[in-house]
């Protein structure tokens, strides 16, 4: 493990939170953005493509979301094909609807 020249924390953990929390923004800047065109259903190609391929951060972005409500995990993303539904968004993640009838009924 490398630390860092104190010998007290790993010298990367800095650096790789940085870099989650940079991903989890794009990606619910890209989320969003597909909700504000009228995508409900993600793709796993368009979700790893908003979370620059950093499949750990995703999945847990996703989880946590899952269970504040805002989106349906339809498919893990270890098991689908690119061209597959994974997600199904309930809601934005931050940001509110420009739409008035959001959300649309199932």
């Amino acid at each position: 493990m490398l630390v860092d020249a104190w010998g007290l924390r790993p010298r990367l953990s800095i650096f790789s939170k940085v870099m989650n929390e940079r991903i989890k923004s794009q990606l619910i800047a890209g989320l969003e953005r597909c909700l504000d065109d009228g995508l409900r259903n993600i793709d796993k190609v368009t979700l790893l493509a908003y979370s620059r391929y950093d499949l750990e951060t995703a999945k847990a972005c996703l989880k946590q979301w899952a269970s504040e409500g805002k989106l349906e995990i339809l498919k893990p993303l270890d098991e689908a094909q690119d061209d597959e539904p994974v997600v199904r968004m309930k809601a934005y993640i931050e940001g509110k609807s420009p739409w008035p009838n959001w959300p649309p009924k199932d």
